[in-house]
C-alpha cells in the first residue's frame, strides 16, 4: 500500500538539494577573505576636487591665512641663500633665467624697500668669506676719468668737468686733525697671492697698496683691494743702476730710448689696470735721476690728474722738476725685502721716535711676509699714542 506517490518524492528531493546548495554558498561567502577594491584610473584625488566656494573647511581657512601672510611678508634671504617669496610669485621666480636672478656683484645687495622688489640670489660661499664688518667698496673704473686708446687700452685722464682720477679713487677715510698721521705703503705687490692674502687679513683699509704694472696678478689683486676699500698705486718699471742684471720687467722705462718710446711704454703700463690714485717708481735708481727722461713723465702724471709718490731710497730729480699742480708725497722710511727681523725692528723704532716731530710719517714696506709680520706686531703699540693710521691721499704735500 503506497501513501506517497513518486512525483511527490521527487519534489522533496529537489527542495532538499536546493536548500543544501544555498547553505554551502552562504558558508563560502562568509569564510572567503574580502576582496580589495582597487581604484580605477578615473578616480580624482581629493585635493584636486573643486571646492564649493560657499563651503570653507578648516584646512582651507588655514591655507587662506597662510596665503595672506605670505603676500604681506617682505622678501628675505635664508641662511642657505635661498629666495623666500610670496606664494603667488613662485611661478614667476621659476620662469627667471639664472642671469636674471644672480646680480653682477654678489656682495652688493639692494636695500629692501617697497620700490625695490628685485629678486637677488647670493652665493653662500661669498657671504662666508666676507669680512664681519665690510668697509665701503672703492670704485676701480670711472667712465668720465678713462681715455680709450688703440686696442681698447684704458688710461686715466681728467674728465671734461675737471674731475681727476685722484679725486675719484681716493679713500673716504677722514683725517683726525688732533693726531699725527702715519701712512704705510705696502709696495711691490702683484706677484704673490699669498702675500696679498696676508696683507688684507692683517691690516685695516687705511693702508695703501702698490701693485707692479705688467705682473700676472696685478689687475686681479688691485681690483680686489679696491673692492675691500684699499687705496692703490701703480708701480712704473724704471731702469735701475744695475740694469739689465736687475730687470724690472716688460715696458721698463730706459735712459737710452727716445722720449716717444718711453711715453709709449709709460701709457702701456698705465693701461694694465684702473682705480689707482697715482704712480710710484719700481726700481728706477738710474732713470729717475736723469732730468731729460724723467721730466716728460712727470708732466704726463700731472696732465692725467694722478698723484706721484716717491720712496725715500729713490732720490730722484722729481722734487726739483715737479710741475706746479702735481700732487706728490715722499716717504721717510723704507723696509726692503730680505732684511733681518732685528733690522726691520730698528727701522720701525726709529720711525716711532719721530712720530709727533713731523707733520706726517710715511713708511714704505716692500712685499715680503717677514716685513709684514714685523709691522703687524709693531703697529698696535704705535696707535696707542696720538697717532692716526691714514691712507696716502691724506698726507699729500
Amino acid at each position: 500500500m503506497r501513501f506517497i506517490s513518486l512525483p511527490r518524492i521527487s519534489k522533496l528531493w529537489v527542495a532538499a538539494i536546493v536548500a543544501a546548495l544555498l547553505s554551502v554558498g552562504v558558508i563560502v561567502v562568509v569564510m572567503s577573505p574580502p576582496i580589495e577594491k582597487k581604484p580605477s584610473a578615473s578616480v580624482v584625488l581629493l585635493d584636486h576636487v573643486p571646492a564649493d566656494p560657499k563651503v570653507r573647511t578648516e584646512d582651507q581657512q588655514v591655507k587662506d591665512v597662510a596665503q595672506k601672510e605670505a603676500e604681506e611678508m617682505p622678501r628675505v634671504e635664508t641662511e642657505k641663500s635661498e629666495i623666500t617669496t610670496p606664494l603667488d610669485r613662485v611661478t614667476e621666480l621659476s620662469d627667471l633665467t639664472e642671469e636674471e636672478v644672480t646680480p653682477r656683484d654678489p656682495l652688493v645687495l639692494p636695500k629692501e624697500s617697497p620700490e625695490n622688489t628685485d629678486i637677488v640670489q647670493v652665493d653662500k660661499a661669498v657671504l662666508e668669506q666676507a669680512p664681519e664688518e665690510p668697509s665701503k667698496s672703492l670704485p676701480y673704473a670711472h667712465p668720465e676719468c678713462l681715455e680709450e686708446k688703440e686696442e681698447g687700452a684704458l688710461l686715466p685722464v681728467i674728465s671734461p668737468g675737471g674731475l681727476r682720477p685722484f679725486d675719484v679713487y681716493q679713500s673716504d677715510i677722514i683725517s683726525d686733525m688732533g693726531k699725527t698721521p702715519l701712512t704705510l705703503v705696502f709696495s711691490e705687490l702683484g706677484s704673490s697671492p699669498k702675500v696679498f692674502e696676508f696683507l688684507k687679513s692683517s691690516f685695516p683699509k687705511s693702508v695703501t697698496c702698490a701693485f707692479i704694472a705688467n705682473r700676472d696678478l696685478s689687475q686681479q689683486l688691485n681690483n680686489e683691494a679696491r673692492e675691500l676699500g684699499y687705496e692703490t698705486l701703480l708701480m712704473l718699471p724704471m731702469e735701475p743702476v744695475a740694469y739689465p742684471k736687475s730687470d724690472p720687467g716688460p715696458e721698463t722705462l730706459l735712459t737710452n730710448l727716445p722720449r716717444a718710446e718711453n711715453l709709449k711704454r709709460f701709457e702701456k703700463s698705465l693701461s694694465q689696470f684702473t682705480g689707482y690714485i697715482g704712480v710710484t717708481p719700481y726700481m728706477g735708481s738710474r732713470f729717475a735721476r736723469v732730468k731729460r727722461d724723467f721730466e716728460p713723465l712727470l708732466k704726463e702724471v700731472e696732465r692725467r690728474g694722478l698723484f706721484y709718490f716717491e720712496p725715500r731710497l729713490i732720490r730722484s730729480v722729481a722734487l726739483q722738476l715737479k710741475p706746479e699742480k702735481m700732487l706728490w708725497a715722499k716717504g721717510q722710511y723704507d723696509i726692503g725685502q730680505g732684511l733681518s727681523r732685528s733690522k726691520i725692528r730698528t727701522i720701525l723704532n726709529q720711525a716711532k721716535e719721530t712720530l709727533g716731530q713731523k707733520k706726517a710719517v710715511i713708511i714704505t714696506v716692500q712685499g715680503d711676509i717677514v716685513s709684514f709680520e714685523e709691522v703687524k706686531k709693531w703697529l698696535p703699540s704705535v696707535l696707542e699714542k696720538d697717532v692716526a693710521l691714514l691712507p696716502l691721499s691724506r698726507v699729500i704735500q
